[in-house]
């Protein structure tokens, strides 16, 4: 135990901070953890509606993504692989049915092309700095500055822009065209590959991965605690709630990017925090809805050309008289908590719904302890911030997905930025770094 009090405290419990606490109280260090809500997890949400388990936030797991999987077989968590076989497949405008085996072939054709020859520029996934000067012309690009370059006909681009407005969660022209990159380049380059990593789910979902976490993690957690003050002060830092002080020797910062504005630093961020946090990283308008829904339907997979309202939606579950819709909305123009709404626009989409028998939803965007849905950097973000925000300054060392080197945006980028601010704490506290 240090002089101040704790030797470390993490700020933020989702996986990223969770994961930094369990490894430093793992190496002996008297560790607490700070999480605004009264439910660990952060960005994911395990919950149930109408005695189905659904997730609210991120929900996939893969065996390609090599820290999360670590950690499924350490607590000997099972998974589940999800179904995507579908009896059509739902695209347009308006809306209509399609094979979807030939429509599955044709988006991907086009995604292959809109990733094109990239691999020179990002050789190393998990170091995607390494050729940034090969890189740094991609990462000026905008998604709608390479769908302009392929020029491709009025019913292509509207098949292809529908899965990038589900990626950016904003207009195409305020999102990233790296982010993409990176994920392909960390499947292999492989199309097939990058979609798997959206069919997998632990058992008993993301809740019981973070409960393993934290029972093994043997360290301290104030939840309904949100911080609004971290003050360093010579060798120690005070971090203040509204109902409490906690001081320690170092702090891991372990709240998204865009939450940091909401935090009164003392001395304040750096220019490069301040700068990627004002431009905003995570995606503004990603929100997640659940629908239950009877009718002849089958089992439909819909990708609606962007900028149409809940534009990607599918087939989740079936049962004897109803089935589970997921539904992932990148639009302002709905309001997911508006269960009248959702219902109207699901059965415009999809007429053949005869009832909405119930929405459950979250906006991740006007989440004020997330102020956005998973990462997608906007253009010039990753060569122009990534290598200052992840590194420590004085006592405090930065956390979470956004600000991952390999799956950022992902569980498995949360659980390696943990590791990484984890490994960065230690050194502050021995007196290295």
């Amino acid at each position: 135990m240090s002089a101040t009090g704790y030797d470390a405290i993490v700020v933020g419990g989702g996986f990223a901070g969770v994961t930094a606490a369990r490894e430093l109280a793992g190496r002996g260090r008297r560790t607490l953890l700070l999480e605004a809500r009264d439910r660990l997890g952060g960005r994911t949400w395990t919950t149930e509606m109408e005695g189905a388990t659904i997730e609210l936030g991120g929900g996939w797991i893969h065996w390609r993504e090599p820290h999360v999987w670590a950690e499924v077989t350490r607590y000997g968590i099972g998974v589940v692989e999800d179904d995507w076989k579908f009896d059509a497949a739902i695209g347009g405008a308006p809306a209509s049915r399609h094979d979807p085996q030939a429509s599955f072939a044709r988006v991907k054709e086009l995604f292959e092309r809109f990733v094109g020859a990239s691999r020179e520029a990002l050789p190393h996934p998990y170091d995607p700095l390494l050729r940034a000067d090969r890189l740094a012309a991609l990462d000026r690009l905008s998604m709608q500055d390479r769908l302009d370059q392929l020029d491709l006909p009025k019913e292509d681009e509207a098949w292809l822009s529908g899965l990038l407005f589900e990626i950016a969660g904003s207009s195409l022209a305020g999102a990233g065209l790296v982010p993409v990159l990176r994920w392909l380049a960390l499947s292999d380059w492989n199309v097939d590959h990058w979609y798997d990593t959206n069919k997998v789910r632990p058992v008993g979902g993301m809740a019981a991965l973070v409960e393993a976490m934290c029972e093994d993690g043997g360290f301290e957690v104030a939840s309904s605690s949100p911080v609004r003050a971290v003050v360093v002060d010579g060798d120690a830092v005070r971090i203040e709630t509204d109902a409490d002080a906690y001081d320690a020797s170092a702090v891991v910062v372990a709240v998204p990017v865009n939450v940091w504005p909401t935090i009164e630093f003392t001395p304040g961020l750096p220019e490069s925090h301040l700068a990627a946090a004002a431009e905003g990283i995570g995606k503004p308008h990603q929100d997640k809805v659940w629908i239950r829904a009877r009718g002849e339907i089958g089992r439909i997979f819909g990708q609606l050309p962007a900028p149409a309202p809940l534009n990607f939606f599918w087939t989740y579950e079936m049962s004897a008289d109803s089935q589970l819709i997921i539904g992932i909305n990148a639009s302002p123009e709905l309001d997911v908590s508006d269960e009248e709404s959702v219902a109207r626009l699901i059965r415009s989409y999809v007429p053949e719904i005869e009832e909405v028998v119930g929405v459950r939803g979250h906006a991740w965007g006007s989440d004020p302890y997330a102020r956005g849905g998973n990462t997608c950097h906007r253009p010039g973000q990753l060569t122009k911030y990534l290598a200052d925000l992840q590194r420590p300054r004085g006592r405090l060392t930065f956390a979470g997905a956004d600000i991952a080197s390999g799956w950022a945006g992902y569980v498995d980028g949360a659980i390696e930025s943990g590791i990484r601010a984890a490994r960065d704490c230690r050194l502050i506290l021995e007196g290295r770094a």
